[in-house]
């Protein structure tokens, strides 16, 4: 009977010592590092991307509303007709426009190239 208590109180310390340990390891996540998480390149892609996107829409409610407003009737005539045709591929092509400030200021030309 006496073992029987004493192995039953040195269960119980046990059992509180159990009860009130603290962990040893740091298992917390780690400080979430702002400027790792915002990455700045990504969203200036994003928002070129954006204002082209916003661009051509413009350009393409340009024409509609131009054909709206002409019925669809072309008043190109005269003898410049394929010369005015090309200038107008060239005005209203968004592809071949390109934004200011964008790509057109890193490309070199070919007088900047010879000069070297």
């Amino acid at each position: 009977m006496q073992g029987q208590r004493t192995w039953e109180k040195a269960y119980q310390h046990h059992r509180r010592k159990v009860q009130d340990a603290q962990p040893l390891v740091d298992t917390r996540a780690p400080l979430s590092l702002s400027h790792l998480h915002l990455k700045l390149k990504k969203l200036k892609l994003e928002e070129e991307h954006l204002a082209v996107i916003d661009r051509d829409n413009r350009l393409l409610l340009e024409r509609v509303s131009c054909i709206m407003r002409t019925r669809g009737q072309m008043h190109i005539t005269g003898p410049f007709l394929p010369l005015q045709r090309a200038l107008c591929f060239l005005l209203c092509c968004p592809r071949i426009r390109v934004l200011p400030g964008t790509q057109a200021d890193s490309v070199p030309t070919a007088e900047q190239g010879h000069k070297q």
